[in-house]
């Protein structure tokens, strides 16, 4: 019904462009509702075969067999990868550099991925919910159930990492490839490097920087975990969005000691992201509203309705003009139909709000005849 969720990306000012890209890859690739999902659902079996082949690998003509690239035309890619670049304008000014790696880059990166997503899945910390691939019969850790780990607690803190990706460096990444699980020799962990850095960090763009900005955050995961578990807290992270909830109000002292963790692991909270839900606020983890259940936020509810409303005049206008949609329509459908299809991944597909928002969206694409074009010949004159 609803074809992509790429275009969430690109929607709404209230989230950041880390944000909005990760729920686009995450509804896009890991969506558990079998009409959507790009990614097949694995059983825990192939899983484990996919991980074991990956793992195995010694040699770099072993990586380029398994990418379906010859040895001379990876090490060509690796040597000088190619990167398209555009850039985002930032709510507090500036701009936001993305960087999207070439057709024969990402396809390689595509199948690196699948594979990282299955080796990932068996190193997976408890905290852990962003871009985890989910197995067949088990429960998806996604945004949704990150959020559901937090409901009906009276105090919730939420803490962003500034520039996710970036604070990943090259150096971080060989030695992700050189040690356990992977245990690479240094010349194949060297052109796995190439193939997944830029600039010298993780890139904005490449499918394989969530997994392996994942694989970064084990070490600090088990740590805020031990430090929240010791304090009988709640901790996960989605991405770049961790959240801590508990009793009672965190202490500065407590904030600082996480504060100091992640520095310890080379990571550095945006404190204009600091966030402290007391027992009377609406508490909302990466954009979703906790209430009796995990829902979409009122700001989130209303942008929608007045997305589709603009698109519902814009489809009019033009069938009153006699004019086909334009490319400009086309792409800002798509947009709607990202944010519908993240409507749904949280509220269902039966749900009375997201049915509502539905028949919105299709009387938007279709108007009704009084707005076809009209002949200037029909006009009586007198």
């Amino acid at each position: 019904m609803l074809q992509s969720a790429w275009h969430l990306g690109i929607l709404s000012e209230s989230f950041s462009v880390e944000e909005r890209y990760y729920r686009a890859i995450e509804i896009s690739i890991f969506a558990p509702n079998p009409r959507k999902k790009i990614m097949k659902t694995l059983s825990k079996r192939r899983l484990k075969q996919r991980r074991d082949k990956f793992l195995s690998m010694r040699y770099v003509d072993d990586l380029a067999e398994l990418t379906s690239f010859v040895r001379y035309k990876l090490t060509l890619i690796a040597g000088v990868p190619q990167y398209h670049f555009f850039s985002v304008p930032k709510r507090n000014g500036g701009l936001r550099h993305i960087e999207n790696p070439a057709r024969k880059l990402k396809k390689v990166q595509r199948t690196l991925n699948n594979f990282l997503q299955a080796v990932y899945f068996f190193e997976k910390t408890e905290a852990a919910y962003g871009f985890i691939i989910r197995a067949r019969d088990e429960a998806p850790r996604d945004i949704v159930s990150n959020a559901h780990q937090h409901l009906n607690v009276p105090w919730l803190m939420n803490m962003d990492l500034t520039d996710f990706f970036h604070y990943v460096k090259r150096e971080d990444v060989f030695h992700i490839f050189c040690h356990v699980p992977f245990n690479f020799s240094e010349d194949l962990a060297e052109i796995l490097t190439q193939l997944t850095t830029y600039k010298g960090r993780l890139p904005m763009g490449a499918p394989t920087s969530p997994v392996l900005s994942n694989f970064a955050t084990i070490d600090m995961d088990i740590d805020l975990l031990a430090f929240a578990q010791a304090r009988g807290w709640t901790f996960t992270r989605y991405a770049d969005d961790m959240s801590f909830s508990m009793d009672t109000a965190p202490m500065d002292s407590e904030i600082e000691a996480i504060r100091q963790i992640a520095g310890k692991h080379q990571f550095l909270f945006n404190e204009t992201k600091l966030k402290i839900y007391g027992p009377e606020d609406e508490k909302l983890v990466t954009g979703l509203r906790l209430g009796e259940e995990v829902t979409l936020s009122s700001a989130f509810l209303q942008e929608i309705r007045e997305e589709i409303d603009r698109l519902q005049k814009v489809v009019e206008a033009r069938a009153m003009a006699g004019q086909p949609p334009s490319k400009w329509v086309e792409k800002y459908t798509q947009q709607v139909q990202g944010r519908m299809a993240f409507a749904e991944k949280v509220l269902g597909e039966y749900d009375p709000i997201y049915v509502e928002l539905e028949k919105a969206f299709n009387r938007a694409l279709n108007p009704p005849d009084r707005f076809s074009s009209v002949n200037w010949l029909d006009f009586p004159y007198h």
